[in-house]
């Protein structure tokens, strides 16, 4: 379902009369509030989990020769939420491929942006996230190389008709059961909530198990 026909299912399913919305937007009245549930809803759904895998997205950009530091924005990531850290790598030639290692920033810190070290030159050979979000490598690039990883993308926020939701189309009913548990708890009707709220979880725990990183347990000591 696209954004107008999952807020034609909300409206439906709340039982509020009509047939409508016939657009997401210039919508006023209830059926504006209808729009504005099943926004908020999809956006709750995104926010559960920060790695959700349908907001996992890849980058890479080219290094600039003498800077340590590149900010989400600066290397075009208008939509960044969080970095995926543990798949981070750098190659002048994609045969000459490694990964970058990952510090904490805090660890960094203390070996690698101290003293001397602070103006280091070199291929970089590890990583870090600031405070700010931005990446640091170790040592400053003294060519120019590619950085490649994985991020996860900020909240996609649907705004026409047809814009349709980032996780598989057996889900998007989870959409409309969380917008129908913010139309019910505004409405203060407990058994539609309780409804909406059974279904939603169904919905959820699939997307759970789908969408989430697998637990894996390492091989036994001996």
């Amino acid at each position: 379902m696209n954004f107008l026909e999952i807020c034609q299912r909300a409206r439906s399913e709340a039982g509020i009369p009509g047939t409508g919305p016939s657009s997401v937007v210039a919508q006023t009245g209830q059926l504006l509030r209808v729009v504005q549930w099943v926004s908020e809803a999809y956006e709750e759904i995104q926010n559960l989990h920060p790695t959700w895998r349908f907001l996992q997205k890849s980058f890479d950009f080219s290094t600039i020769i003498g800077t340590a530091t590149y900010t989400p924005t600066g290397v075009a990531l208008s939509d960044f939420g969080k970095w995926k850290t543990n798949d981070f790598r750098v190659y002048l030639t994609e045969s000459d491929e490694t990964f970058l290692v990952f510090e904490p920033w805090e660890t960094f810190r203390s070996y690698y942006n101290f003293g001397a070290f602070r103006s280091q030159t070199g291929r970089p050979i590890v990583i870090t996230v600031k405070p700010d979000d931005s990446l640091m490598t170790y040592p400053i690039s003294e060519q120019v190389y590619t950085i490649d990883g994985q991020y996860y993308r900020s909240a996609h926020i649907m705004t026409a008709n047809a814009d349709e939701p980032l996780f598989a189309t057996q889900f998007h009913m989870a959409i409309v059961w969380k917008a129908l548990m913010l139309y019910s708890g505004d409405l203060g009707a407990a058994d539609l909530y309780a409804h909406a709220q059974l279904e939603y979880k169904k919905l959820s725990n699939k997307m759970r198990f789908k969408y989430l990183p697998k637990v894996t347990f390492g091989r036994p000591l001996a």
